[in-house]
């Protein structure tokens, strides 16, 4: 269906799924970290780091939606109007917003 723009995306996806791929490493490194610092009482009761948690938590979760929906992207080639700007609006920008809210750049 729309062809013309398939072999202009498949590089450019491809390498954001890199990306995405690399990032999931550090959000896992970073969410094992956070995991670990709760064994001090002082974090455990503290409302900026439940809030950064919380934050945290919900960029996770967006993030790993969008690298499963690029990953479907890329398999299927099927780069629609549509489905970029699902991709980006639902998924990309409530996970940047969720990972800014974490670190109280929001």
């Amino acid at each position: 269906m729309f062809p013309f723009i398939i072999n202009m995306y498949d590089k450019i996806s491809q390498d954001i799924l890199d990306l995405l791929f690399k990032f999931s490493s550090h959000i896992m490194s970073i969410e094992d970290t956070t995991v670990k610092l709760p064994e001090n009482n002082n974090f455990s009761s503290n409302p900026e780091f439940q809030n950064f948690i919380s934050c945290f938590q919900k960029g996770r979760y967006y993030h790993f939606r969008c690298q499963g929906y690029m990953e479907c992207l890329v398999f299927t080639k099927y780069y629609s109007p549509f489905s970029l700007n699902y991709w980006l609006h639902e998924l990309v920008y409530p996970a940047a917003d969720n990972f800014k809210k974490s670190y109280g750049k929001y």
